[in-house]
């Protein structure tokens, strides 16, 4: 009888692990599931978009998931400028094109899924090509380091592109960064009594001129047609011009200097 109970016992032992390892074989996790809104947009120059995500199981900590505009981290990307949340992507785009905007969702078991969006930016009449007749190369670091370019972008919907001080290379203005104020730049007020061509695009026309003032220039109301003959014509040291392609703003920038 003892002998019956004790291979009862382990025959329901072992049932007990048979089941438990099929279970496990059988099991398969729910794979993760992720939207991202708006799916699609079109949006003009320097237009916002912000982007959101539901995701299924919901993602844990930022690192779960993994933003990519037009392929490459949201940072990387000279076409848009991105800030992220723990759960929102907010991208302001600087160029036209076509660009997908994917999430990643990657869930505690190594699975993972994706979705993406379609942006489509257009632009409405270009870019705003900041020109120096000047090569004094302080008169130029003036001019970028010193005039609130964030500021004059906010004013008006065409990206403003000027050249870069010390690289040449074109840089958007919502992109200028102002350096640290110690007193000892010796560019500060290179560019005063300069005279610079405003043309009438600006949104606040008055709050456009009055940051070129702040640093000592003469701004000077002016046709956008007008600004690169009174350019070569010498009645005025920088101005504004319409060009298709930040990329031609050296070559552009050359010809008219």
């Amino acid at each position: 009888m003892a002998r019956e109970i004790v291979v009862g016992i382990v025959l329901a032992a072992v049932s007990g692990l048979v089941s438990w390892f099929l279970a496990r074989a059988t099991y398969d996790p729910p794979r993760p599931r992720i939207s991202v809104s708006p799916s699609e947009a079109l949006v003009p120059g320097l237009g916002f978009v912000e982007f959101t995500t539901e995701a299924t199981p919901a993602a844990e900590r930022p690192s779960d998931l993994r933003w990519l505009v037009g392929g490459l981290e949201p940072t990387s990307n000279p076409a848009a400028r991105c800030t992220r949340g723990d759960h929102v992507l907010r991208c302001q785009f600087l160029l036209p094109g076509i660009f997908a905007v994917s999430v990643t969702h990657t869930d505690r078991n190594g699975n993972s899924a994706s979705a993406a969006s379609r942006i489509t930016v257009r632009l409405r009449n270009g870019y705003l090509a900041f020109l120096l007749m000047s090569d004094d190369p302080q008169a130029e670091k003036a001019f970028f380091y010193g005039v609130d370019w964030t500021l004059l972008q906010s004013l008006t919907t065409t990206p403003i592109v000027l050249e870069h001080p010390e690289t040449g290379m074109p840089t958007f203005a919502s992109n200028v960064e102002q350096p640290a104020e110690n007193g000892s730049e010796s560019w500060r007020g290179a560019a005063a009594g300069l005279k610079i061509a405003v043309p009438p695009i600006a949104g606040d026309r008055d709050a456009f001129m009055a940051e070129f003032e702040r640093i000592g220039l003469v701004p000077v109301v002016m046709a956008l047609g007008e600004v690169l003959p009174a350019q070569t014509a010498g009645a005025v040291d920088a101005g504004f011009a319409l060009i298709d392609s930040p990329t031609a703003l050296p070559e552009f920038a050359e010809r008219v200097r």
